[in-house]
């Protein structure tokens, strides 16, 4: 596949993925959009998030914090819906850049790579994960990331420093 081509189908499967986020008007059917959009709201230095809800939301609410605090700093929240739709977006098209960078660095050859990354990136779950403000976008890309950061390391004797870092990583994406 040209590199072109390549480079149409990302930017068409980003734009695919911008206009189903920004169509839909729901939130929280089936999900955890809500409660993330809360959390975004408390987790954001932009927002006073102060009261009974707030406080015990961030007491005792179940979901891994990085997703929320990733649409926090996107400027995402209960009464933001545009800048978490683009981020889940912009967090779905990392994740299958990085799956399309692991399998060329798995030595699958270029365009069987990006034929097997867009098929992924096209099916009906992935959509539905870009349409609603999942965070299993942002997982993936940074588990992906990971394992890239890794096969980079073969064969080293990496820094410790390198590996907390890759632990951090790793940590924020569980």
């Amino acid at each position: 596949m040209p590199p072109l081509l390549g480079a149409m189908l990302a930017t068409g499967t980003f734009c695919l993925y911008l206009l189903l986020a920004l169509r839909n008007p729901h939130v929280g059917f089936l999900a955890d959009d809500a409660l993330y959009l809360l959390m975004a709201d408390a987790y954001s230095p932009w927002r006073d998030a102060a009261g009974p809800v707030f406080d015990h939301l961030r007491r005792y609410c179940h979901l891994p914090p990085f997703y929320p605090l990733a649409l926090a700093f996107a400027g995402a929240g209960a009464e933001h819906l545009a800048p978490a739709r683009i981020a889940t977006a912009v967090f779905m098209a990392a994740a299958w850049l990085a799956c399309y960078a692991w399998l060329v660095a798995s030595g699958v050859r270029r365009a069987v790579a990006a034929l097997l990354t867009l098929f992924c990136a096209w099916t009906p779950v992935t959509l539905l994960y870009t349409v609603d403000l999942w965070s299993e976008g942002l997982y993936v890309a940074l588990v992906l990331g990971c394992l890239l950061w890794l096969r980079t390391l073969d064969g080293t004797r990496p820094h410790a420093v390198v590996l907390v870092g890759l632990g951090l990583v790793l940590g924020c994406a569980i």
